[in-house]
C-alpha cells in the first residue's frame, strides 16, 4: 500500500514539474511583442537596407528570418552556434541615417527549442559577450535569448537602452 502511494505521489510530482518547464518555453509570438518597434529606434538611426548581393538570405529588415537564413547564419550570428537548436530568430539591422545599407546595430531576438537547447547556447552567447562587453549586450529568460551589438562602441549607451526596453517587455510575458 505504501509504495503505491509512494508511487503515485512520485508521478504526480512528476506531471507537475514537466507541466511547470513546458509553461516556462516561451512562443513564436513572443518575438513580436518585444522586438525593437518604430518609437525605439534612437535618433539618427533608420531600418537598415539589405543590399542586394544579401536577399537571397536576408528578405527584408526587421525580419523573423525563415529556417534556410537560420541554418545558413547560426554559426555567424554567434560563434559555434547550433542552428538545430534554434527555433526561430527575428533581426533587426538599424543604420545610421547617413548610412542607410550599415549595419549599426543588431538585435537577434533569439527562441530556442527549449529551456534546455537554450543553456548550451546562452553559454556560447554569454562567453562572446563577456568578450565583447564594450559593444554587446544579452538578456535571457527561459528559451529567449536577446543579443544586441553594435560595432561603434560610441553605440553602447544606444544599445543599453534598447536592452532597457526590451527587458521590459520580456518582463512583463509570461
Amino acid at each position: 500500500m505504501n509504495k503505491k502511494i509512494i508511487l503515485s505521489i512520485i508521478i504526480v510530482l512528476s506531471a507537475v514539474c514537466s507541466a511547470m518547464s513546458y509553461g516556462a518555453n516561451f512562443n513564436d509570438d513572443v518575438l513580436d511583442k518585444i522586438k525593437i518597434n518604430d518609437a525605439d529606434i534612437p535618433e539618427g538611426f533608420i531600418y537598415g537596407s539589405i543590399p542586394v548581393f544579401a536577399r537571397p538570405v536576408l528578405k527584408m529588415n526587421p525580419w523573423a528570418l525563415d529556417r534556410s537564413a537560420i541554418d545558413r547564419l547560426a554559426k555567424n550570428i554567434y560563434p559555434d552556434g547550433n542552428s538545430q537548436s534554434i527555433k526561430s530568430i527575428h533581426m533587426t539591422i538599424l543604420a545610421s541615417n547617413a548610412e542607410p545599407y550599415g549595419d549599426d546595430i543588431v538585435c537577434y531576438l533569439i527562441l530556442f527549442k527549449s529551456s534546455d537547447g537554450a543553456k548550451t547556447e546562452v553559454k556560447k552567447l554569454t562567453d562572446y559577450v563577456k568578450y565583447n562587453s564594450d559593444r554587446a549586450i544579452l538578456l535571457t529568460k527561459n528559451n529567449l535569448a536577446v543579443f544586441i551589438h553594435t560595432d561603434d562602441t560610441a553605440n553602447y549607451d544606444l544599445i543599453a537602452d534598447l536592452s532597457g526596453k526590451i527587458q521590459i517587455r520580456m518582463d512583463l510575458e509570461q
